[in-house]
């Protein structure tokens, strides 16, 4: 499992592969998969595909929300292949949101609701998860957020 720098045809493949909670969460907002991933993608400050026997299986970034509130959103769409890899990933996925919180105090973001497995890996990564469910798009979603340390001033 590596990180590498994402690509057209990553989005592509991942959205071709995609597990179907998450393209249901992707549903929600009115995008199929591919256009979700294009679009975070294309509008995320910062983005990494994961590389799972040298093929992309996930991605994931930030995206900058309220930028006078300090809120960004954190997202990620795996395939079956790259939620295997999640517990290898985790060491590499905190240090990296340390470097977002710096920049960005709140992150928050919706999970779907049944989505259990990232539900998991969430707490693990000190993430609040709602227990109000929400409808977005007629699919049932709980809010995920994380309070990080006051940003460093340059």
């Amino acid at each position: 499992m590596t990180l590498a720098t994402p690509t057209y045809g990553d989005c592509v493949r991942i959205s071709r592969s995609m597990r179907s909670i998450d393209a249901l969460e992707c549903a929600a907002h009115g995008l199929s998969p591919k256009q979700a991933l294009l679009s975070a993608w294309r509008t995320s400050e910062e983005v990494h595909t994961v590389l799972v026997d040298g093929k992309a299986e996930a991605m994931f970034g930030v995206r900058a929300l309220r930028m006078m509130e300090g809120s960004a959103s954190p997202w990620l769409l795996t395939s079956d292949k790259g939620l295997s890899v999640t517990r290898v990933m985790l060491p590499m996925i905190g240090a990296i949101l340390l470097r977002w919180g710096n920049r960005w105090p709140l992150l928050d973001n919706e999970i779907h609701a049944d989505n259990r497995s990232m539900i998991r890996v969430l707490r693990t990564l000190d993430f609040v998860v709602d227990d109000e469910v929400n409808t977005i798009g007629g699919v049932p979603m709980r809010r995920f957020h994380r309070r990080c340390a006051t940003p460093r001033q340059p």
